[in-house]
């Protein structure tokens, strides 16, 4: 667990600490961009003014809380820990059931409408921002709407990976959710699952399981 530091918010503690606080005063959209690192939601959001949005910070803090992925830092480890609220490995059918049943975001909403959240396939209908989206984003008994957006994550494995000049007209749906959000009067927590790093020519070593993560199995390869 990350050292004491008020700044320092775990995975899965963001929906205890982060989002049922913030549903408490307000209907609120917590949006997890795959793969987002700080730098690139910098570039994004340099200027949110321009879309009608203030950026918000704990006021004792005067600085934006700073979320620590859990490892490894893969999408079944860490987006599952984050969107279920404790440390688990799991697909979207549990990040949506556990989202759904978090007693933290339960205890902001009405019984008969519960947190809801939409992944990848649900948010697009044809070309556009899906009519379910739009209408859990509007209606103001839904006290608390997640979605994952996964076109960060998506560009990063493409070929032009370190010629991207981040700007939100580029991601497809994005402004969408955001005029939506706007519209209806939430809060919008913006995190991810984890960041990135962009590869520069490493090797994956022998015995490694995954491009990201490697098994420790004594004290040189647990360091």
């Amino acid at each position: 667990a990350p050292g004491i530091d008020a700044r320092i918010v775990p995975l899965e503690s963001v929906l205890d600490c982060v989002v049922a606080p913030l549903a408490a005063l307000q209907p609120l959209l917590l949006l997890v961009v795959d793969g987002l690192s700080a730098s690139i939601f910098r570039e994004l959001f340099a200027r949110p003014e321009r879309m009608g949005w203030a950026e918000m910070v704990p006021a004792a803090l005067a600085r934006p809380l700073a979320g620590v992925a859990a490892f490894p830092t893969i999408t079944e480890v860490s987006r599952a820990s984050l969107l279920c609220g404790r440390l688990t490995t799991g697909t979207s059918s549990l990040e949506k059931t556990g989202f759904s049943t978090h007693a933290a975001l339960l205890a902001q909403s009405r019984a008969d409408v519960p947190p809801k959240l939409f992944h990848k396939g649900d948010l697009s209908d044809s070309t556009n921002l899906a009519n379910e989206v739009r209408t859990a984003i509007a209606n103001p008994q839904q006290r608390v709407v997640g979605l994952v957006y996964n076109a960060v994550d998506d560009h990063l494995s493409g070929p032009d990976q370190l010629h991207q000049r981040w700007n939100l007209e580029d991601l497809r749906l994005f402004l969408p959710i955001l005029r939506e959000a706007r519209e209806a009067r939430r809060v919008v927590v913006i995190t991810a699952d984890h960041g990135h790093l962009l590869e520069d020519g490493t090797t994956q070593i022998t015995g490694g399981e995954s491009d990201r993560w490697r098994a420790g199995s004594d004290s040189v390869n647990s360091n």
